[in-house]
């Protein structure tokens, strides 16, 4: 069956050369027919959604402090860019090499292996959105971060280095330099 298949092909592939593969890629293109119609229907349905919490958030701001609506519009813009992800990063790159096998387009190796490496990032995107629009996780990491940087062997000479500030800028605050620590 893969006899006909060239070493550099990418993984999607079906022969449209005899009656019973015919009939295979009539199935094929049922089957993409219906799972593309089922993605689109539900990430209509969710956006639909998001605009429809924007509306009752614009409609309901006086019941909402100024801090308490600003952070429900925040994590509906949130819900909303984590609903593209699955287009950007699954869609996207598996749509395009269907698409170039339904075409007849030479798709190489090296094309199949990007679009793998690109659906792969989907795992880490909407940690990285969370962590990016939500201030205590991104304060944490952001902390985090820094003090694995600094256990580096090569930074650990920068690790003692004490912050000296001006008097000038302490008046009138409660800063107690005993309070800084050292990592």
């Amino acid at each position: 069956m893969f006899d006909e298949v060239k070493p550099d092909s990418v993984l999607l592939w079906f022969d449209t050369g005899a009656v019973k593969a015919s009939n295979d890629a009539t199935k094929t293109r049922i089957l993409f027919g219906i799972i593309s119609g089922g993605f689109v229907v539900s990430e209509i349905v969710c956006l639909l959604s998001v605009r429809w919490i924007f509306k009752i958030l614009r409609k309901n701001v006086s019941s909402f402090s100024a801090q308490t609506y600003k952070l429900h519009r925040q994590m509906t813009l949130l819900l909303y860019l984590q609903i593209l992800n699955p287009i950007i990063f699954i869609w996207f790159p598996i749509g395009s090499c269907i698409f170039a096998v339904f075409l007849k387009l030479d798709f190489r190796k090296n094309t199949g292996i990007w679009g793998l490496i690109f659906m792969s990032f989907y795992s880490i995107s909407n940690t990285l959105l969370t962590i990016g629009f939500v201030s205590p996780y991104r304060n944490f990491t952001a902390k985090y971060t820094y003090g694995l940087i600094m256990k580096l062997p090569f930074l650990k000479k920068y690790s003692n280095v004490v912050v000296i500030v001006p008097i000038e800028s302490t008046t009138g605050n409660s800063y107690n330099s005993r309070n800084v620590r050292n990592n």
